[in-house]
């Protein structure tokens, strides 16, 4: 496995095959990139590399679309069969999850009156009017109110879903004490209903170190019809904001993020100046402006060339999704080994002033009880104060060895709170 120090120098590939996945991943294109599609295509030596890359990243989709349209005669026609079987795969298996959508808001969320917001996947793609079958989702995100949260989550038990507990080995909640635990502690519960799609109900949308003003936003929250049938989900603004915190935690591991990306800034409806002033006040400025960075670069593979990969900002956006291009979770994972608070790439994507600020949130995450904690030992209701001291006594152990210069033990490691959460958060990596 790579080491996670070793991401910034790596180098990422910047072939024709990489700048035509990448460009063409965005949801349309200019008179200018629909050129340099037709050129890039020519230059392509290895077809099935792109192929399977598109397919596996999620953005089969978009490029059939463009081939298609813009350089119809330069790709083998076996490619272009392939990516378009391909595409209906993608729609099917998006039309699925719709489904699911649909039936765990109408069991769920309208028969409890929750106060609710989907994030990314259908609701985005409803939300910018998009073909909901054009864009890959694989999975359900819905944040609830914390007033909201247990009802919410006791009555998709009680009409049959099953309550991922623990990934690795995997487990359901099978009692009443499983399912109070997970209601009370979890930041994502997963759900499985007999579709086997999983709707992953968040009663926070930062991991660690971030806190989003939930107060607001269920007050900006906007309405969306899916099938006619009616929903909420987080304003347009806070989309762009969350999707660039959410995407760049992943490395921008997937295709089909770019198209998200690409639909959110090129809408008439994004305004620049909102969306800098909510990730002023949430602390994370830098890693919007980078955002856009990224987007100008996705939309002119010319510049890359003259990138420096020290680079902070979009530049870095871009080696990240360049890199993960020839990799899975593996590599994902060896990326965020060495990340910033557990939220972040790299430090920089945090407003100057509020490091200490974001550290202290982290800090004050990790004391919460975990499934993996809970899994090991099932304490009662009465008892379970004692996971805090557990976790406590680590973080505090952990960090008086670094103080002295000496290691952590192995066996010292806090129980990790993505680990707790495996599922929600290596499943939702193709919301």
């Amino acid at each position: 496995m790579m080491a996670a120090q070793s991401f910034e120098n790596l180098v990422p590939r910047q072939d024709p095959e990489a700048r035509l996945l990448l460009l063409t991943a965005k949801t349309d294109l200019s008179e200018d990139q629909q050129s340099e599609v037709q050129a890039l295509a020519r230059q392509v030596k290895d077809w099935d590399f792109f192929t399977e890359t598109a397919a596996h990243k999620f953005s089969a989709t978009f490029a059939h679309r463009h081939l298609e349209h813009y350089a119809p005669d330069i790709p083998p026609p076996e490619i272009m069969e392939k990516l378009k079987g391909l595409s209906r795969l993608t729609g099917m298996a998006t039309l699925k999850v719709t489904a699911a959508q649909i039936a765990f808001h109408k069991a769920c969320i309208e028969t409890t009156g929750a106060q609710h917001a989907y994030l990314k996947g259908v609701a985005l793609s409803v939300q910018y009017g998009r073909n909901i079958a054009d864009r890959y989702s694989r999975d359900v995100d819905v944040l609830v109110a914390e007033k909201d949260f247990d009802r919410v989550i006791q009555k998709a038990a009680d009409i049959g879903y099953r309550i991922l507990l623990e990934h690795e080995p995997l487990e359901y909640a099978q009692s009443a004490q499983d399912i109070k635990f997970v209601s009370r502690y979890a930041d994502v519960v997963t759900l499985l209903g007999a579709d086997f799609v999983p709707i992953e109900v968040h009663r926070r949308m930062g991991k660690l170190s971030l806190n989003f003003n939930l107060d607001q936003v269920f007050e900006t929250a906007e309405p969306i019809e899916v099938s006619g049938v009616p929903m909420r989900t987080i304003s347009k603004a806070l989309h762009l904001v969350y999707v660039s915190y959410h995407h760049s935690r992943h490395f921008w591991s997937h295709l089909h993020w770019l198209a998200d990306l690409d639909s959110m800034i090129r809408s008439s409806d994004c305004r620049r100046d909102e969306v800098n002033e909510l990730a002023d006040s949430i602390g994370i400025r830098p890693t919007i402006d980078a955002a856009f960075e990224f987007h100008d670069l996705i939309s002119r593979p010319s510049l890359w060339d003259t990138i420096d990969p020290a680079l902070e900002g979009g530049s870095q956006f871009l080696n990240a999704c360049l890199l993960n291009l020839e990799g899975g979770l593996e590599l994902e994972e060896s990326l965020r080994g060495g990340m910033a608070l557990g939220d972040f790439m790299s430090a920089w994507q945090i407003s100057p002033g509020k490091y200490n600020t974001f550290w202290k949130n982290s800090w004050f995450r990790r004391l919460r009880p975990t499934s993996t904690q809970y899994v090991k030992r099932r304490y009662p209701r009465f008892l379970q104060w004692i996971y805090y001291l557990e976790n406590a006594s680590v973080l505090m152990g952990n960090g008086f060895g670094r103080a002295r210069g000496r290691p952590t033990k192995p066996d010292q490691k806090l129980p990790s709170r993505e680990a707790s959460a495996t599922a929600a958060d290596t499943e939702g990596q193709s919301s």
